[in-house]
């Protein structure tokens, strides 16, 4: 073997610290978040080229992950320096220019419509297959709400920012409502949501009710929420769909007086504390909403 044929054959061996990397991008893969996103996003425009949105995604996830950044503009030169490790996983090449700024910001406005619907079809699909994957419990879920804080002079009344209740009890900063629906006993996530400040916060049990539904695949599930979630018209919704819910009673109003009352009251047969599944009756002290509910949401329409 003569010195240029020597040269040509030589071992090249490129070091890559990837630490967590791979198994990230492995477990990101089980839970084929890349795959749903590019079944329900669009490619945009006929001169779009390189990563799909999903792959893109899937890289995105594992920069912020172990770069704990969420930096746009540090992830070119980070896709750069993994560039192996991606190319391993998602299986294609990577290119120099497929993870910069322009293109990462155009992912995000893609999934991040105002209309939210791209997220809540692909939080649908990547959670239901989770549900399926994992053989999750589906027996209790709960949902709450909470306010964030943020110093913002905006001089608009419309918009995610705005003044309202503060759980914080910062009255003078403007807010956004976050809400998150999750699964017992793990307190898996399943359905989130950021709404603007003023929010109140009863009318969303009922529409987080229904996304977290849609991912368990069944209405056979019980509801725990706080004080807000029993409204009449939001247990009448779940009771007419055939689920369950659990609740503090909300003491305000004429309720304590009432409550008072019936506590001296007789029952007029013996209640079971415990109705197996398949009965048409909730289990384990959360008894199925009974009809009472409705009967109270048409007498709050009806005065």
């Amino acid at each position: 073997m003569n010195e240029e044929t020597r040269a040509k054959a030589t071992l090249r061996i490129k070091s890559e610290r990837v630490d967590e990397l791979p198994i990230i991008l492995e477990f990101s893969k089980q839970m084929g978040v890349a795959d749903a996103i590019d079944q329900i996003v669009t490619e945009g425009h006929g001169n779009r080229a390189g990563l799909s949105y999903g792959r893109l995604a899937w890289g995105l996830m594992g920069a912020i992950a172990t770069r704990r950044d969420h930096r746009l503009n540090q992830v070119e030169a980070w896709s750069v320096a993994h560039r192996p490790t991606l190319q391993a996983a998602m299986g294609e090449a990577v290119g120099d220019k497929d993870c910069t700024e322009d293109r990462l910001a155009d992912l995000l406005w893609v999934l991040g419509d105002p209309e939210g619907e791209v997220g809540q079809a692909l939080e649908e699909k990547v959670g239901h297959g989770r549900v399926r994957a994992y053989q999750l419990p589906t027996e209790v879920g709960r949902a709450d709400t909470t306010s964030v804080s943020v110093y913002h002079n905006g001089d608009g009344t419309q918009g995610l920012l705005a003044f309202g209740h503060s759980k914080d009890h910062r009255p003078d900063l403007r807010q956004f409502v976050e809400v998150l629906g999750t699964l017992d006993p793990a307190g898996v996530p399943l359905v989130t949501g950021t709404l603007p400040g003023n929010q109140a916060d009863d009318p969303l049990y009922w529409p987080t009710w229904q996304r977290m539904e849609r991912i368990i695949g069944h209405p056979q599930w019980l509801f725990v929420g706080d004080s807000k979630l029993p409204s009449a018209e939001t247990i009448a919704r779940i009771h007419r769909a055939g689920g369950w819910f659990l609740a503090p009673l909300p003491l305000k109003g004429q309720v304590p007086q009432e409550f008072a009352q019936r506590l001296q009251q007789a029952p007029r047969r013996p209640t079971p504390p415990f109705f197996a599944r398949g009965q048409g009756e909730a289990a384990c002290g959360g008894a199925r909403l009974c009809s009472r509910a409705q009967g109270e949401l048409d007498r709050s329409r009806h005065g």
